[in-house]
């Protein structure tokens, strides 16, 4: 997903949410 930042964005959310210690955002 290197195509879109935005998208780039949303899969951080995403890895969050999965509790993705790259997230940062308990």
């Amino acid at each position: 997903l290197q195509f879109a930042p935005d998208f780039t964005i949303i899969s951080a959310g995403f890895d969050a949410a999965q509790g993705d210690p790259l997230g940062g955002c308990s």
